[in-house]
């Protein structure tokens, strides 16, 4: 298999033209976006340029980075062959990951955030899984660092088949496993085969619908218990941490996104039941996610209530229904708009999380 590779220093300022030349396709390609990160930047690069992993090349995406973040970029490319540096005006992640995905030579792609960093074995346990079982979708654990670190582990096995991967959905969507793109190795033939892209329009959800877009796909599956990213949450600005008024609105249309897919893969009598039930219990669980996001104000108890019912009535009219009954249990608040029980449900759920983070 052919592909076009670039020649010479790597695309500074906006991307340019590729000098067209035959050369075997690349084993990955790794996907970076990056926004004002030149605290975190060089921590990343230097984890995966130290692994010397001669298959891959690093596209650097500057999303309008004011701070030194662009000049950083630039100089890792000028100094290491396989990085690739783009800068676009900020258009938010999912476009910088667009840009990516267009410029991707790899075999497969895989996506990391500039505040995080990868173990010393992530390229080698990578590269075994997939030439022992040829997956489709490759995930594996990862480590969680804060001001304590601890493991978010997966099961190590292998799902084949339509309904095993209907069940897998299921249950990752479940666990909010499609949440980070960066446990996860792609197939760029079957995101190219499908047209998949990131919705640019999202800027809540955009890698579960990324995810979940790509899974309705494949009929492989490997899962490796391996932990082989480190995902930091030390930045007191995170986007967990900051007010973001617009959540509702971001995971409804999200949500009505996801539930679109599904009517368009046409799924058998067997698969639809069990991923639309998954689909409903997301988008129940997305008025909890608002309720938790409404106690970072400070808004009276009664002016949280108020807008929780503004949100309960919003989700409530789309056609998702609940089959399971843990599902039904989820959404019966949401559905009779006991907005009490779910501002309740939202603090103590606030508590378990910072007390598991220690922040």
């Amino acid at each position: 298999m052919k592909e076009r590779q670039l020649n010479g220093n790597r695309n500074h300022g906006q991307p340019e033209s590729a000098t067209e030349t035959t050369v075997e396709t690349l084993k990955y390609s790794v996907i970076i976006p990056i926004y004002n990160s030149e605290k975190t930047i060089r921590r990343c690069l230097d984890s995966l340029i130290r692994q010397n992993e001669p298959e891959t090349e690093l596209l650097l995406i500057d999303d309008g980075s004011s701070d030194e973040s662009g000049a950083i970029c630039r100089e890792y490319a000028n100094q290491y062959p396989n990085v690739r540096c783009f800068c676009q005006e900020n258009r938010g992640v999912s476009a910088a990951r667009n840009l990516g995905l267009r410029n991707a030579i790899g075999t497969y792609v895989l996506f990391v955030d500039s505040d995080d960093y990868v173990e010393p074995t992530y390229f080698s346990a990578i590269g075994a899984a997939l030439e022992a079982d040829a997956p489709e979708l490759l995930l594996f654990s990862h480590r969680t660092i804060g001001r304590k670190t601890y493991l978010v582990s997966l099961e190590d096995g292998k799902i084949e088949g339509q309904n095993a991967v209907s069940h897998f959905i299921s249950t990752a969507l479940r666990r909010q496993e499609f949440n980070a793109l960066w446990s996860k190795v792609f197939l760029r033939s079957v995101i190219e085969r499908f047209q998949l892209a990131f919705d640019e329009s999202l800027c809540i959800d955009e890698d579960v619908n990324f995810t979940f877009s790509y899974v309705m796909h494949i009929e492989r599956i490997r899962v490796v218990a391996d932990a082989l990213y480190c995902f930091c949450v030390e930045n007191p600005n995170s986007l967990s941490r900051k007010k973001r008024d617009y959540l509702s609105d971001q995971l409804l249309a999200a949500s009505i996104s996801r539930k679109k897919m599904t009517e368009e893969a046409h799924l058998n009598a067997d698969c639809g039941p069990i991923i639309r039930d998954a689909l409903a219990w997301v988008h129940f669980r997305g008025v909890y996610s608002s309720a938790s996001e409404l106690l970072k104000y400070d808004y009276s108890a009664r002016t949280r209530r108020k807008t929780l019912a503004e949100i309960c009535e919003a989700f409530a009219q789309t056609d998702l229904k609940p089959r399971s009954l843990r599902c039904r249990l989820l959404s019966f608040p949401v559905r009779r708009c006991m907005t009490g029980l779910i501002d309740l449900s939202a603090k103590l759920a606030a508590v378990e999380r910072k007390h598991r983070l220690n922040y």
